[in-house]
């Protein structure tokens, strides 16, 4: 029994028998339609939200509408794998913070935005964007106009205690 054992195993790798069972024995593979599960769970658009400011939001979208059409227009796809980008504005009615949470939450967030544009005009509106942010876990870029930069303060944190 041994002797015919060696033997056996002999021919099984010469005659390239061995690579015929691993292929049968191995579950063939195919390739994944999405490169990755974000790109599945985004889809094939990308939708960004852009929170108009309440002053003035013709000129904000004007200026909006030029971009996407100088992008349109200069062909070069800013987006990988064939990605498409829609842009979701809206106007609240208000100035006030809960027009603008409303507007945020009923118009521009059930659309399935991936990040969100605002325009914020004071401190106060600042600090509103940034609470709407970290309520609704979505990333914001604040866009400001006008005026003198932002001075914040960094805690120092020990890095032993």
């Amino acid at each position: 029994m041994n002797l015919i054992f060696p033997g056996l195993l002999a021919y099984f790798f010469y005659l390239g028998l061995y690579q015929v069972m691993l292929q049968r024995m191995i579950v063939p593979v195919y390739s994944h339609p999405q490169p990755c599960r974000v790109l599945a769970q985004v889809g094939h658009t990308v939708r960004i939200g852009v929170l108009l400011p309440s002053r003035r939001p013709t000129r904000v979208r004007a200026a909006l509408d030029r971009a996407l059409s100088a992008m349109a227009e200069s062909g070069n796809h800013i987006l990988p794998y064939n990605l498409s980008l829609d842009v979701v504005a809206r106007e609240p009615a208000d100035g006030d913070p809960e027009s603008l949470f409303r507007c945020l939450c009923q118009s521009i967030v059930v659309q399935g935005v991936s990040a969100v544009l605002a325009f914020p005009g004071s401190q106060n509106e600042l600090v509103q964007v940034e609470f709407m942010s970290s309520f609704l876990e979505i990333p914001f870029v604040s866009i400001i106009e006008h005026g003198e930069p932002l001075k914040t303060k960094v805690k120092e944190v020990p890095l032993f205690s």
